[in-house]
């Protein structure tokens, strides 16, 4: 029998983390590891090479993590966590592809640098995805309000994206009472939307693409977000009649780094100017590292943290 979540210790031989949820790459140090759907939290290793320091924050991504956490192979451990935060040498941020409380590589060629601090780090990260998936897609300012199924990371960082892009309105559906983009201007928290209404529809759960493709209008764009679950059908004959657009939007088809490094800083400096540190600090739900198995148990049971960007602070743990 694996030990209890909170007991430390490593949890044994294990395999690389998956980076990005695809890719295999050796963990440095990881600290919180998934084994038998339990989560387990080693002590911290002291660094064997000065060119690879500590991570001082990571990020969690809920959806990606609790299906590695629930799909793992049986008695086999596995690092979780890719995106870890540490300082850079400008005095800025950067993100590597690292495991939580691991340290990091900045070498990597995936690694993101921001001049500004962690919580635009950790909100441009995810506004990333959406921006990078978009691509060159211009909004029609005279089309209806794009809309966004999902209120937790992924669909903060779809419905920042829009506004940048120049989006007036942004419709989000979320199962949530007061999701934190509803405090956006320009955000319109709804109940439903009516079907084939929107334009442009970013599903950003991988749990409503029947729901996203009923709200497209005819010549509609729907754009996959959120990984899809395997067992989520795609309505082909829908798509076929209504001339939708089904756009993938994983963020490293075509691992474009020099776009995506140069893109990430450009999202920090609107994210600087356009909103307050309050502001950016409530989107941010802040564990500390060793109280990580608390974390995976409470989103386990249904109990997310209201703020939709989850970190893991390594700072003192």
């Amino acid at each position: 029998m694996p030990p209890p979540p909170q007991q430390r210790g490593r949890p044994g031989d294990g395999e690389p983390p998956a980076h990005h949820g695809t890719d295999q790459r050796p963990p440095a140090g990881a600290r919180v590891w998934f084994r038998d759907g339990q989560v387990l939290l080693a002590p911290p290793q002291p660094a064997a090479r000065t060119d690879r320091p500590t991570c001082t924050a990571s990020l969690v991504s809920p959806g990606t993590e609790l299906r590695q956490l629930l799909t793992g192979r049986p008695g086999v451990a596995k690092a979780a966590g890719y995106m870890a935060l540490s300082a850079s040498a400008t005095g800025g941020v950067r993100i590597t592809p690292d495991p939580h409380g691991g340290r990091v590589d900045p070498t990597d060629p995936d690694t993101l640098a921001t001049t500004h601090g962690t919580q635009i780090a950790a909100a441009a990260r995810f506004q990333l995805m959406a921006a990078i998936g978009l691509g060159e897609r211009g909004l029609d300012p005279a089309a209806p309000a794009p809309v966004v199924l999902g209120s937790g990371p992924v669909a903060l960082g779809a419905v920042l994206e829009l506004l940048r892009r120049g989006a007036p309105r942004v419709d989000v559906r979320s199962a949530r009472p007061w999701p934190a983009v509803a405090a956006l201007a320009g955000v319109r928290v709804v109940p439903a939307v009516a079907d084939g209404s929107a334009a442009l529809v970013l599903e950003c759960t991988g749990r409503r693409l029947a729901q996203a493709l009923a709200a497209a209008a005819p010549g509609a764009t729907v754009g996959l977000l959120g990984t899809p679950q395997a067992d989520e059908p795609l309505d082909a004959p829908r798509v076929h009649r209504g001339a939708l657009h089904v756009l993938g939007m994983h963020e490293l088809a075509g691992r474009r780094w020099a776009e995506r490094r140069a893109r990430f800083q450009e999202i920090g400096d609107w994210l600087a100017a356009h909103f307050a540190p309050e502001q950016l600090a409530a989107w941010c739900h802040v564990t500390a590292g060793d109280r990580a198995p608390e974390l995976y148990r409470a989103l386990l049971a249904g109990r997310r943290p209201q703020p939709p960007l989850l970190l893991l602070d390594w700072s003192r743990s």
